[in-house]
């Protein structure tokens, strides 16, 4: 993932040189999510929609949403998806609600948020969440049964 994030802000950069701005060669990662998004000389950020929301509508500039071509997601918009063991047999998502549920972070629109709100509509909340901090991370839980179930933006699961 960290491949094609790299390449993502390669096209970026070039598009800013072009616009006469300076860019740095390459991602900051090393800085934590707030003080990234409020870092003083921050061209641009990306951040999800949650955070946003929460904090950094007042104090940020928004520009743009970014498209990333997700059948059945309208621009602007984005899309998440549920992802569970291939090996699980269940076939109802109410059916986890007593599984391990694993999300990226509390200010995740689209590994926590998202999920909230959807099962919230069908009558539950899962009562056994773990906070893993990537996408990543979540559904390799997944994959090695640690987790039974997670939420991730459809863009991360493409990529994965």
């Amino acid at each position: 993932m960290r491949k094609s994030l790299n390449k993502y802000w390669q096209l970026i950069k070039y598009e800013l040189l072009e616009s006469v701005l300076s860019a740095r060669d390459s991602l900051n990662l090393v800085l934590n999510e707030k003080d990234a998004w409020m870092y003083p000389n921050l061209i641009l950020g990306q951040t999800c929609g949650m955070p946003y929301h929460k904090f950094l509508y007042n104090k940020v500039s928004l520009i743009g949403t970014p498209n990333f071509g997700i059948m059945g997601c309208p621009a602007g918009y984005y899309n998440s998806v549920f992802i569970t063991n291939i090996q699980d047999n269940r076939s109802n998502l109410i059916e986890f609600k007593n599984s391990v549920f694993a999300y990226i972070m509390d200010n995740s629109q689209s590994g926590l948020a998202t999920a909230f709100n959807h099962t919230q509509k069908i009558g539950f909340w899962f009562s056994n969440r773990i906070i893993i901090g990537g996408h990543t991370k979540s559904s390799k839980l997944v994959a090695n049964g640690q987790a039974a179930i997670a939420c991730l933006d459809s863009v991360s699961w493409r990529l994965l």
